[in-house]
């Protein structure tokens, strides 16, 4: 196709936000973030003045995602989520040696052909509202005491050194910490509401507090005392939507099982 790659600005927003897909939230206010950020190459797909398609490489300091890749529904079928993507996977790979994404449906054959790896399916719930519960003592708000094990416990838990993403919204956290170690954290509005820890206890205590805003988050399928607690919690499992994580490069050590929340495909 003869389309222009480029980088995407802030005057680009109203006609990005054509490109919706029905079954996306707002994708507006992450694109807004991805202009932002430095450590955000997120693009768009071009011809003739009309923007076709966009995604972004998203750049950690040992590994890279590539998320919010979309094609317009009037020019899908022409070969254009492929160039969208290999730009991407060529930038990110010049740089790091693992890169990551969660693949639709529609995307995950692309990603096979170059060369990515299941890693984890994420099975999908609706929000429901939940009952109000007794704060738990071990669980508090956020200080900046913590900040250095709460950004280890995030490399352990998901294998990616990314403060430069989590450092934004620290001050947003709740922790669980008995006698001073962190066991646990989560940061409710972010996305589905990222809630991440070492032990069961921590994990399942965080999420009866985390109030998320999200209509809709994700558990590793894998993770079968989350999803257990999901369930008992109310949330409607919806039948038959999962994604899959996805690897390229070198695989990196992660544990589903400490993931009670994820931000969401779009970071990660």
């Amino acid at each position: 196709m003869d389309v222009k790659l480029r980088a995407a600005t802030a005057l680009d927003i109203p006609k990005i936000k054509e490109l919706q897909p029905k079954e996306w939230g707002d994708i507006i206010p992450i694109v807004n973030y991805y202009i932002k950020s430095p450590f955000c190459h997120f693009i768009v797909a071009e011809q003739h003045g009309v923007i076709m398609g966009c995604g972004t490489s998203i750049e950690h300091g040992n590994c890279a995602w590539l998320a919010t890749i979309i094609v317009g529904e009037e020019y899908r079928g022409l070969g254009l989520g492929s160039i969208i993507t290999a730009y991407l996977f060529d930038f990110a790979k010049s740089k790091v040696q693992s890169i990551l994404l969660i693949a639709t449906k529609l995307g995950y054959p692309i990603y096979k052909k170059l060369g990515f790896m299941d890693d984890e399916s994420y099975t999908f719930f609706e929000q429901q509202p939940v009952k109000p519960v007794m704060p738990h003592r071990n669980i508090t708000v956020y200080n900046d005491v913590l900040i250095n094990q709460i950004l280890q416990l995030d490399y352990e838990a998901t294998g990616e050194y990314r403060p430069n993403l989590i450092d934004q919204r620290l001050s947003e956290a709740l922790v669980y910490v008995n006698n001073g170690k962190l066991y646990g954290f989560c940061i409710p509005n972010w996305g589905e509401g990222l809630i991440l820890a070492r032990t069961k206890e921590a994990g399942l205590a965080l999420m009866a507090v985390n109030k998320r805003q999200h209509p809709l988050f994700a558990l590793p399928s894998s993770h079968e005392v989350a999803i257990a607690q999901a369930c008992d919690m109310g949330h409607q499992l919806i039948p038959n939507r999962t994604a899959i994580k996805m690897y390229w490069g070198k695989r990196l050590d992660w544990f589903p099982q400490w993931q009670y929340g994820r931000i969401g495909g779009n970071l990660g």
